[in-house]
């Protein structure tokens, strides 16, 4: 009786052994796909597909051999992984969706072969940003033209800061997909926590085109930042910005994505009620508040607190007569360790204003004339970060 229990035991396990082995065989040739796709091995890729092993594997972090393929922006090998089944959803352990990662790329090729393959446009990452997001803060005009067809949600908001694609663009300077997205009847006064809508985040930047396009669609030049009031922050002179993104690199497998934050606007031009003309003024950026000031933007608003030319430093009162005549430059000052450089335009500018006797001002600037509107931009006005 005793022989026979023990030739029992003897066989349960010698069973459960072969059963590791086959077991730990079998993970190790499934694994091979994805190691092969992380490895650019499209010929490995090719020959294991014959053997019509799981093409829907994970890697320790998740990871398919499809999401390694979109990471390398491997077109044809991602071809042949969704010809034998490779789900075009299938995420990481971080969220990362072959689509999202493909907009990473801004594969615009990627992405239709994927939206193809039924990949949803609209799965966010681990941050919450989405594909089109993704797409539209690296700039493919075509991937975000295709993930509006597929019914992406143009004005969906990733919930760190509230911010939409059109925000992502604008902040990136793609006037083109500022375009597309403009004529997919995006929410042009949408705004983020900390207020900015996509004019602030194109003034901020510079962005002409983008300035153009969103004014040629209806915005208002004057329009003002909007905090939310539980944000708790770019409320009054003292808010601040929120913190810019940064993609990270999953443990062993692909990209994780966006960090959260976004494109915020840094505090010192993230006051509620801001316009546009005031965050380009604070910034430096002088073609484009020249620009604002010629389609009627208004220096005197004083909803963020301040006036463009009081943000400069400039006393509140002031005589045209004090600044009659003035050759001046406007240039870029050097670096140093304890304050910031600013950011104004890469070349001196040299130029000369002439401001009549008779239009003193006190109190308000002189916005009569075009050339009156200028002067808001004296030398004057440059800034010293502090």
């Amino acid at each position: 009786m005793s022989d026979q229990s023990n030739r029992q035991g003897v066989l349960w396990a010698f069973s459960l052994t072969l059963l590791m082995v086959v077991g730990a065989a079998a993970a190790n040739e499934d694994l091979r796909l994805v190691d092969a796709a992380k490895n650019q091995d499209a010929q490995q890729v090719r020959a294991l597909l014959n053997g019509h092993p799981d093409v829907n594997v994970r890697s320790e972090d998740g990871s398919t051999a499809l999401l390694w393929a979109a990471h390398w922006d491997d077109l044809r090998t991602a071809e042949l992984l969704i010809r034998a089944g490779a789900d075009a959803n299938a995420a990481n352990d971080f969220r990362m969706t072959p689509l999202s990662q493909a907009c990473t790329n801004g594969s615009a090729e990627f992405v239709d072969l994927l939206l193809k393959a039924r990949a949803n446009p609209d799965t966010p990452i681990g941050t919450g940003e989405t594909p089109l997001m993704t797409c539209a803060r690296t700039g493919s005009a075509d991937a975000v033209r295709m993930l509006l067809v597929r019914g992406a949600n143009m004005n969906a908001k990733e919930p760190t800061q509230n911010q939409t694609a059109l925000m992502w663009a604008a902040a990136q300077q793609h006037s083109k997909v500022v375009q597309v997205l403009i004529e997919a009847n995006a929410d042009l006064q949408a705004h983020s926590k900390s207020g900015f809508t996509a004019l602030h985040f194109a003034a901020r930047m510079g962005d002409m085109e983008s300035t153009r396009t969103l004014l040629g669609a209806g915005v208002d030049v004057n329009i003002r930042s909007q905090p939310d009031p539980e944000n708790g922050r770019g409320q009054g002179p003292r808010g601040a910005g929120a913190a810019r993104g940064a993609a990270g690199v999953g443990r062993g497998g692909a990209a994780r994505g966006a960090g959260a934050g976004g494109f915020g606007a840094r505090g010192d031009t993230n006051f509620g009620g801001s316009t546009p003309l005031l965050v380009a003024t604070v910034r430096g950026q002088v073609p484009l508040a020249l620009f604002l000031l010629d389609h009627g933007a208004d220096p005197n608003v004083l909803d963020a607190g301040f006036t463009p030319r009081g943000k400069m430093g400039l006393q509140t009162r002031y005589t045209a007569s004090s600044i009659r005549s003035a050759e001046f430059r406007i240039v870029k000052p050097s670096c140093s360790s304890s304050r910031p450089c600013w950011p104004t335009a890469q070349t001196q500018i040299f130029r000369r204003r002439r401001v009549h006797r008779d239009s003193e001002v006190r109190g308000r600037a002189d916005t009569t004339t075009p050339l009156a509107r200028r002067r808001l931009l004296s030398p004057q006005m440059l800034p010293m970060w502090r």
